[in-house]
């Protein structure tokens, strides 16, 4: 999520609902589980019911604060923004 906000600033960021594409890709007949975990009470219990979850994958989203990243990360997110932001290059 730290990346993707830092990649996406100036370009009307928004957050996806990464736990959800499990329903996506369940369609009519899967058994896929996704989860959103905010904190470690959570994450434990997610973790727990993705142990004995075995009738399909298992997505855990784990929601950060924006600024917990690194120095690096941040300036990694800028190079990548700046990059997604220049004209398609036509081969």
């Amino acid at each position: 999520m730290v990346v993707e906000l830092t990649v996406r600033m100036g370009l009307g960021a928004r957050q996806w609902d990464y736990a959800k594409l499990v329903d996506v890709f369940n369609g009519e007949e899967g058994n896929g589980v996704g989860m959103k975990v905010r904190n470690n009470k959570e994450l434990a219990r997610a973790i727990s019911k993705a142990e004995s979850h075995t009738s399909g994958p298992v997505l855990i989203e784990c929601v950060i604060d924006r600024h917990d990243c690194s120095k690096e990360l941040l300036e990694w997110g800028s190079l990548v923004a700046n990059a997604n932001s220049r004209p398609q290059q036509h081969i």
